[in-house]
């Protein structure tokens, strides 16, 4: 019996986990999707976990981790893979090499690797052993992913055949693919100065640029743009800088913008920009995060962008310059790179999505605006639907029962059918475009909570009313002192879902909001879908902040959500 009973509770415990992880997915979806960038979500097969950014703390570095082992193809039996393997790798490291030394060596990538490569691993010789063996490692993986989808059928019923042919499949084009998805390069373009009718302003002269701390410039040419190449080594200090003076034709006063072209390298290190000219200091916002691995045209104005969801970065006044450039037509620009470390990096990365979308949204006011009518719902429904349902259930007169079921009659109406003459109505009160339409019908009860809360009124026994009558209490007292408090659970019940009503309510602010500064979250959410449909991580992460709170209040007040709808309460 004992093991019978063990075995019945293990299977309700199953069954409950089961259910459990079933309704938790799309929820544990939508945050791991917040958490991702968009070349995440395009892998195929695609990665449920948010992938953990690759850390370094030297430049240029090799990502480890970018391509994954090299995996049986379905269509080679296990043991001629097993037997082919070493000659597959074999194959496909010395064409790599080859294919490589090919690459560098045409004009318009001969500056994309470092120079100083050995003979033997093809990969830079100031490379540590450690790099030198992942960069081969990820070649192999990488020439392996590309090659295999361009093997005939013939190839794979012959497999003794297949080294010699991924041996000749392998081109240039695919070692340089596989060379910008492994290799991470920090590089500077040539700065762009913009006057404020933004036509481009070149400079009477412009000096070099000057690197302080553990980093050195290279010449290069960074997926076919000519720059200067950065190599640092954060294991040394914890920043390093680049600075050079710019002699302009114009004032600093008369300028829009700067833009800096940077080829990131993926680290998730951090970049501030500092302008010192005539006398005054102007520093960066914000930093820049290194969290792509190619170019970024990285904008810093010295006006606030004209939209919310600008990506330009504003150079705020901070006060008086160190140095003595009191020239205004002299500027004196610093970019200042931050070593971050494993865990702030992997931190940035997955709060990016979040700290987007929140530039995008204006996520206080809607906010304001959602908390303001959620307050005036939940407040209009818990004090109209508990007079009318105490009314119902305690006060006897005429037509009680007509009324109350020509009141349950109005739930069979849809709310398409009342949406027209509830918007003439309010309209011609003059609110429209005003948040009234949207709480003061709360104010009038609801159908639904009116049922609610008088079947739970009516378990609720006479003689506690009596008896409140025999110490001189009237209906309102009763209401007050009696009804109410032994209705808390209802009452909660009723609180939740007005709170959920109006919190995910869509599509009456859509009709009655015309004013963006009016708009509640909901609303929000979707003018930020329609202008970054491509954007899927912000949209999961700006959904996400959404539902939160909704999720908090529901897990907070389960309880009493419970004992509401199963109308408990005290019995005669």
């Amino acid at each position: 019996m004992t093991k019978h009973r063990l075995l019945k509770r293990f299977c309700v415990h199953a069954v409950l986990l089961a259910g459990c992880a079933v309704f938790a997915f799309p929820f544990v979806w939508l945050v791991g999707t917040s958490l991702k960038r968009n070349e995440e979500l395009a892998a195929f097969p695609p990665r449920w976990v948010p992938r953990v950014p690759w850390h370094s703390e030297r430049s240029p570095f090799v990502d480890a981790g970018f391509y994954g082992p090299v995996e049986a193809p379905a269509q080679l039996a296990a043991a001629d893979w097993e037997r082919l393997r070493p000659a597959i790798e074999a194959a496909l490291l010395d064409a790599g090499g080859r294919r490589l030394e090919e690459w560098r060596a045409r004009p318009t990538a001969s500056a994309a690797a470092p120079s100083g490569a050995s003979a033997a691993a093809q990969t830079p010789s100031a490379w540590a052993e450690a790099d030198r063996a992942a960069f081969l490692e990820q070649l192999k993986r990488g020439l392996w992913v590309q090659a295999r989808e361009v093997v005939p059928d013939a190839v794979w019923r012959q497999p003794d055949s297949l080294p010699g042919f991924l041996g000749r499949a392998v081109t240039a084009e695919m070692v340089a693919r596989t060379w910008n998805n492994v290799v991470r390069t920090l590089g500077v373009g040539e700065v762009k100065v913009r006057h404020a009718d933004n036509d481009l302003v070149q400079p009477e002269s412009a000096g070099a640029w000057e690197p302080r701390g553990p980093a050195q410039l290279d010449p290069a040419v960074l997926e076919g743009e000519s720059c200067l190449r950065v190599g640092y080594d954060f294991s040394r200090a914890e920043t390093f800088t680049l600075s050079r003076t710019l002699r302009l034709p114009v004032a600093v006063g008369d300028l829009r913008a700067l833009n800096i072209p940077i080829h990131s390298d993926e680290s998730w290190h951090r970049l501030e920009v500092t302008v010192e000219s005539g006398g005054r200091v102007f520093r960066a916002e914000r930093p820049l995060w290194m969290d792509i691995r190619t170019w970024q045209e990285a904008e810093y104005t010295f006006k606030a962008p004209a939209y919310r969801g600008s990506r330009a970065i504003l150079l705020e006044a901070d006060g008086v310059a160190a140095t003595n450039l009191a020239d205004p037509h002299t500027v004196r620009l610093t970019l200042t790179w931050r070593r971050s470390g494993r865990l702030r990096a992997a931190f940035d990365k997955y709060i990016d999505s979040y700290r987007w979308a929140l530039r995008y949204i204006p996520f206080d006011a809607q906010l304001r605006n959602t908390v303001i009518l959620v307050a005036l719902n939940v407040a209009g429904q818990l004090f109209a639907c508990s007079l009318a349902a105490y009314a119902f259930a305690r006060l006897s007169f005429y037509g009680r029962n007509f009324l109350f079921g020509l009141l349950l009659a109005t739930m069979m109406l849809p709310a398409q059918v009342t949406m027209i003459p509830n918007f003439i109505l309010w309209k011609s009160l003059g609110w429209y475009d005003t948040l009234r339409p949207l709480w003061a019908p709360a104010w009038f009860g609801g159908a639904f909570f009116i049922f609610l809360l008088r079947q739970f009124f009516m378990t609720i026994p006479k003689e506690l009313e009596d008896a409140a009558k025999i110490d001189g209490c009237g209906f309102f007292g009763i209401y007050w002192r009696i009804m109410l408090p032994l209705a808390a659970p209802a009452l909660a019940t009723v609180a939740i879902f007005s709170f959920m009503g109006a919190w995910n309510e869509f599509v009456q602010p859509l009709v009655y909001l015309s004013d963006e500064r009016l708009f509640p979250l909901s609303l929000g959410l979707n003018q930020f879908r329609q202008e970054q449909a491509a954007e899927w991580p912000w949209l999961m992460a700006a959904a996400t902040m959404m539902m939160l709170p909704v999720i908090a209040v529901f897990f907070f007040c389960q309880r009493y959500f419970i004992q509401g709808v199963t109308l408990t309460g005290l019995k005669g």
